[in-house]
């Protein structure tokens, strides 16, 4: 751990290195608390994923342990504004959110306080927001032709997927599903973006056939995380995916 000043004193120069030092201290501090806040057994922000920073409208993981599962059993404040929401993928290791768009963030981004609370205790740690980029995808819709549901998949079937900021050619999306294991882990499909079939793509609509998921054989189908990325933004949403008919 850096060695810093005893005091800075009026009119003494304060270089990037006495700053970093300072931030380094800070995260020492914080990793020291966590992992005492750990042995405890109360609850523990370990990190984010991403680890920095990230858009509003993005998605967001706050890494730790002793959450609530299911999420909804956490209390989770962004800056004292209550999330609710949680996307698939969350554990009793980590909670899924999409940063709400409402919360205003200047243009060099801010800083907030990341809030988690349950029945084991609470913990909380800092985090910076980004505006959200103006090339950003949104999904509005997740439909099928072969169901009456939205949100709901069949494997096999055409799958059309609703929004803004898609790439202009297939190539240009990346089309993931995600599901989350009894035991916390996780398995993507398609295994290789050559496997996946786009039959339509624009900026506003993506076509394609739901890839075969190994998972998935039960009548009731699996609930999945549809993720569309271009240019390393991605957007999200909760389906549920059926066996083939």
């Amino acid at each position: 751990m850096p060695t810093l000043p005893d005091r800075v004193d009026a009119g003494d120069l304060i270089t990037a290195d006495d700053l970093n030092d300072l931030i380094s201290s800070l995260e020492d501090l914080q990793k020291r608390v966590a992992d005492l806040e750990n042995q405890q057994g109360g609850v523990v922000i370990n990190g984010f994923n991403p680890p920095n920073e990230v858009e509003v409208g993005q998605p967001l993981t706050i890494v730790g342990t002793n959450f609530e599962f299911p999420p909804d059993q956490n209390t989770l404040e962004l800056n004292g504004r209550e999330i609710t929401d949680f996307l698939r993928g969350s554990t009793n290791t980590q909670l899924r959110i999409s940063v709400p768009e409402d919360i205003q963030v200047p243009q060099g981004g801010r800083n907030v306080t990341v809030r988690v609370e349950n029945d084991a205790g609470s913990a909380q740690r800092v985090y910076r927001l980004l505006p959200a980029s103006t090339d950003q995808p949104t999904i509005t819709s997740v439909t099928s032709p072969d169901t009456s549901a939205e949100n709901k998949l069949i494997i096999g079937t055409t799958a059309v997927v609703e929004g803004e900021n898609f790439g202009s050619t297939a190539a240009d999306n990346v089309i993931e599903f995600i599901i989350t294991q009894p035991d916390g882990s996780q398995v993507t499909y398609p295994d290789d973006q050559s496997n996946l079939t786009m039959t339509s793509v624009s900026s506003t609509r993506l076509e394609f056939i739901v890839p075969d998921m190994q998972e998935v054989s039960s009548p009731g189908g699996r609930d999945a995380l549809l993720r569309v990325t271009v240019d390393g933004l991605s957007a999200e949403q909760n389906v549920t995916v059926l066996p083939p008919l």
